[in-house]
């Protein structure tokens, strides 16, 4: 089955990572957040310390994956390289999509060492990605909207954690030439 464009690595909907053909068990570990690091100061004969704030440090997945089928040593070998030339890190980062979440994107890059589990006729392993940019992506939705009379408004709304602006295009597909146009963008207070 074709990856979707844009994406080097899918766990499809049946837990199996594209384009390697590997299950991926239960037993993966994908963070809600990545891990935060507290900028403090401690101040020399005052109790406690001084908090300046938060920032996120690279997020961390592992997945925990198994061959497919059983293979013979001579074919779990073979596997094995086609793993290790896939995931070799100094081809820069991937982009990881999940099946139950295909419009969020991870950008993934090997990171530390893999354990191989080998049994007589398969092996498991963790693959250990790192998200330098600890952010997950939304991928491109485009929305079209025809605009054929004035005043006219349109919403658009990030479903995501952190603000992000939108990119709007405009087509003047009319002879008629588009005057007082204005984007507005409003922020919601909330209480």
């Amino acid at each position: 089955m074709p990856l979707p464009e844009g994406v080097d690595l899918d766990v499809n909907e049946n837990r199996i990572l594209e384009p390697l053909g590997l299950v991926v068990l239960r037993d993966s570990r994908v963070d809600l957040l990545p891990r935060t690091k507290d900028l403090i100061e401690n101040v020399p004969g005052r109790h406690g310390d001084i908090f300046f704030g938060s920032k996120l440090l690279p997020r961390l997945l592992e997945l925990r994956v198994a061959i497919d089928s059983e293979f013979s040593p001579e074919e779990m070998e073979k596997k094995k390289r086609e793993i290790a030339r896939f995931l070799v890190p100094t081809k820069g980062t991937k982009t990881l999509v999940f099946a139950d979440e295909p419009e969020k994107q991870y950008f993934v890059k090997y990171s530390g060492t893999i354990d191989i589990t080998q049994y007589a006729t398969w092996f498991e392993f963790t693959i250990p990605f790192k998200c330098s940019d600890p952010y997950i992506y939304s991928r491109l939705n485009e929305e079209e909207k025809i605009i054929e009379e004035s005043p006219d408004a349109i919403s658009i709304t990030s479903n995501g954690n952190l603000d992000s602006f939108p990119v709007v295009e405009l087509k003047n597909e009319g002879l008629n030439t588009i005057n007082g146009f204005v984007i507005r963008y409003y922020e919601e207070i909330e209480e």
